[in-house]
């Protein structure tokens, strides 16, 4: 999204908690998504956290400064959480349960996929 937006004369930063940015696209691939919004001219701030967004930006915090991000577009892609309810409901059941995809922790669908490809040929 920064990419696109960037292609289409966005000023675009990006905030990330962590030390990198990236973190979950392949390695081989990454390093070509990083020169690519490098060329754009996108911002990076790592191991900062955005803590509000107000009529005037985003808020963030970094090395226990403040500081407002002036911003008319805001795009939000925060982490997620494994979602258990359905195998809280199941578990005393006596029915044969294999806990998959977010399930068993948050992360991208082709994983999910994956595994209920390899549950499904294991019965």
């Amino acid at each position: 999204m920064a990419e696109y937006l960037a292609e289409q004369g966005k000023q675009v930063t990006i905030v990330e908690m962590l030390e990198q940015i990236g973190l979950d696209i392949g390695a081989s691939y990454r390093k070509f998504v990083l020169k690519r919004l490098e060329k754009q001219g996108v911002a990076v701030i790592t191991k900062a956290l955005a803590t509000s967004i107000s009529k005037d930006g985003v808020h963030i915090t970094k090395n226990g400064g403040s500081k407002l991000l002036p911003a008319d577009t805001i795009i939000l892609a925060v982490g997620s959480k494994p979602n258990k309810e359905l195998l809280e409901t199941l578990k005393d059941t006596k029915i044969e349960i294999h806990t998959i995809g977010d399930c068993a922790t948050a992360r991208r669908i082709v994983d999910a996929v994956a595994e209920g490809f390899d549950i499904g040929c294991s019965l």
